[in-house]
């Protein structure tokens, strides 16, 4: 279900049973797998997968690229090009040409889950 004043980009593609909330800005090329709740005033950066059964609360931004794990939820907006799992989710990958210019997590390479 899509409420009223959501804005969905092209080449946007939705596997349905899920809802996008109101005021909801959804950018070009994405995938939602089915069962995801987006709710209100979110919005989704291009080129981003959320898995099935992944929830976005209420103001939370989904940076370019992300990949948000089946069954997450996503309490606060996230970094671009990152991997989210868990129901709490957390970061989980970081590009690898990220960590060799040490512009994301610590002198040894890990994470920042910070």
């Amino acid at each position: 279900m899509i409420q009223p004043f959501a804005e969905l980009g092209s080449n946007v593609f939705n596997r349905g049973g899920g809802l996008v909330g109101h005021n909801t800005v959804i950018k070009d090329h994405w995938f939602v797998a089915g069962g995801v709740t987006v709710l209100g005033h979110v919005t989704v950066e291009p080129f981003c997968l959320l898995g099935a059964g992944s929830t976005i609360k209420n103001g939370v931004t989904i940076g370019r690229q992300c990949a948000i794990g089946a069954g997450a939820l996503i309490l606060e907006d996230t970094k671009p090009q990152q991997v989210y799992i868990g129901r709490h989710a957390q970061l989980m990958l970081v590009p690898s040409d990220q960590l060799l210019h040490g512009s994301v997590g610590d002198s040894e390479g890990r994470p920042d889950h910070g």
